[in-house]
């Protein structure tokens, strides 16, 4: 009997084990995930934002209720509006990642064209346009 309830012991461990490590493997590609596809979405924000006169810098901000909204802060760096990009506590590590990951590229590519404005290139005109 000591011997079966032993292997039952061991089998239940393993099984908890296994599934403790099978979350983890999918928050960590569920955040791996959420950064990739914001990081995407931020460099098209951007480039489709400055194309359209936009000049604003993205800043990640914890939302404190349900009811907050991104907006302008009051602040500006260089010609640029600085922005709030909110990202909400209870959805988890991965909103925050994601947010970070948005403004991040979104600030890279916004920042890059600003500094230099004949890097921004409307979509189809570098294909167009004939070789130097």
């Amino acid at each position: 009997m000591f011997t079966l309830s032993l292997v039952l012991n061991v089998v239940l461990l393993a099984a908890l084990t296994y599934r403790e490590v099978n979350f983890r493997i999918q928050r960590f590609s569920r955040e791996s995930d959420a950064r990739g596809w914001a990081r995407f979405a931020g460099s098209m924000q951007a480039h489709a934002d400055y194309g359209n006169g936009v000049r604003r810098i993205y800043r990640p901000t914890l939302a404190t209720s349900t009811s907050d909204r991104c907006g302008f802060t009051g602040d500006r760096e260089g010609d640029a509006e600085v922005w709030s990009w909110l990202y909400h506590a209870e959805l988890g590590e991965a909103s925050r990642a994601a947010a970070e990951s948005f403004a991040d590229a979104y600030n890279k590519l916004m920042r890059k064209y600003m500094a230099d404005p004949d890097s921004y290139e409307p979509h189809g005109v570098a294909a167009t346009r004939p070789a130097d």
